[in-house]
């Protein structure tokens, strides 16, 4: 009888290739706030957690991802996956242990799946003994994973096929869109609790792939809302390329922003989406537009996607520039490790209106980071309407409740 693996199988680390080594180490830091291990110059690690590497790029031409890693549970739900891919005609081979070094994994397997794309598994990751130092107060990631992907597909059907066949996915939802004269159509799948590890996008009627690249983007849950708000700014500061504004999405209500990375795939860092906790209970739905609000293109329609993802290594951001911008960034924060160190910080519900975002901020910072990932940040807040243009312009806080008035924090954005 056939091993259901659902719940037993995550997103474990992400490996790409690049030209732009030292933009990605700025990138990483500077923008996104991860630690960056020390490496030699040909490879960039990044943490976010207690594994040693969860985004590593190596030096190279493809300016893209080149592997997507699972980590599963244990060696018999490895069996497992190893067998389904042979029941296919698709062969898995072991990595040799200079890779499993790159990686920051005891041992990895790996074999082509869609796209062409490599997909590696493995069971245990080498963990860090040195504590975090990044700018962003920490990540979400544990049995959930480090986040998810989304893949452009012209056969999505074949797509969902291999993930629900391979790694027992499950349909959390669905989304229909117009984007930039595009009809699309977007399957979510979890493979844990988290609302989705994969997101498949096809476009509709005629069957196109609009990007190079062979992920759209990759998502990385930040544990406070803060930490997604300095990001932007720092992001927008800095000159990186943004995608898309901050926004929320209809489905997992994942509040979050897009910036393009170095090698023209987009990162999401995103905040407090939804878990499915209760798989009886869970309905799949379909939702009509990509986002609940934001999320508004930022000079990028789909012809300039296209350019920029296509773009020549030698069409860099200017350096200077970068660089006079990140002198005027605060220092690193050194991340609590020892029980009771949790740093105070205070996070709140967002409003966007005219080109100010405005932090409604809680009467009180959350006890812990460390609980239900940030979900308790709000402390009594919650948007309890939406509310018209003119009403907002005389409250920027109309339809927000809570126990005491909000203290706004602006940011010019």
């Amino acid at each position: 009888m056939t091993r259901d693996i659902f719940g037993r199988v995550r997103l474990g680390y992400v490996l790409v290739e690049s030209l732009r080594m030292d933009e990605w180490r700025h990138f990483g830091t500077d923008g996104l706030g991860l630690h960056l291990e020390e490496s030699p110059g040909d490879v960039a690690a990044f943490r976010i957690d207690g594994h040693s590497r969860r985004l590593i790029v190596v030096d190279g031409p493809a300016e893209d991802v080149t592997a997507l890693a699972w980590q599963v549970d244990d060696h018999d739900t490895l069996q497992e996956i190893v067998a389904r891919l042979a029941a296919q005609g698709i062969t898995v081979n072991p990595g040799d242990p200079e890779g499993a070094r790159l990686r920051g994994v005891e041992r990895y397997w790996q074999f082509t799946g869609p796209k062409r794309l490599s997909i590696e598994l493995f069971t245990t990751p080498l963990l860090a003994a040195d504590p975090l130092r990044m700018t962003a107060r920490g990540f979400v990631t544990g049995g959930s994973g480090m986040g998810h992907v989304a893949i452009t597909s012209r056969e999505p059907g074949a797509f969902l096929a291999f993930w629900q066949s391979i790694f027992d996915a499950r349909v959390s939802d669905h989304i229909e869109d117009r984007l930039d004269g595009l009809g699309f159509d977007f399957t979510f799948l979890r493979l844990n609790e988290r609302h989705h590890s994969i997101a498949i996008a096809a476009t509709r009627a005629l069957r196109l792939d609009p990007i190079r690249t062979r992920i759209h983007h990759l998502n990385l849950q930040a544990v406070t809302l803060e930490d997604v708000t300095d990001a932007y700014v720092r992001c927008r500061t800095l000159g990186y390329r943004l995608a898309n504004g901050i926004g929320q999405h209809p489905n997992d209500r994942e509040l979050s922003f897009y910036v393009e990375s170095p090698s023209g795939f987009e990162i999401e860092l995103g905040w407090n989406p939804i878990t499915v906790q209760d798989e009886s209970a869970w309905q799949v739905a379909r939702y009509h537009g990509i986002s609940l609000w934001g999320h508004q293109p930022m000079n990028l329609d789909a012809l300039t996607r296209i350019q920029r993802a296509a773009r020549g290594p030698g069409d860099e951001p200017a350096q200077q520039d970068h660089q006079r911008q990140r002198e005027q960034l605060p220092p690193l924060r050194g991340i609590a490790q020892q029980p009771g160190e949790v740093p105070q910080v205070v996070t709140g519900l967002p409003q966007l209106f005219a080109h100010r975002l405005v932090l409604l901020r809680p009467r009180a910072p959350p006890s812990s980071l460390v609980s239900d990932p940030a979900r308790d940040a709000v402390d009594g807040l919650e948007c309890l309407r939406t509310v018209s243009a003119q009403e907002r312009a005389v409250d920027p806080f109309a339809g927000c409740g809570g126990r005491e008035r909000p203290r706004a924090i602006e940011i010019d954005v």
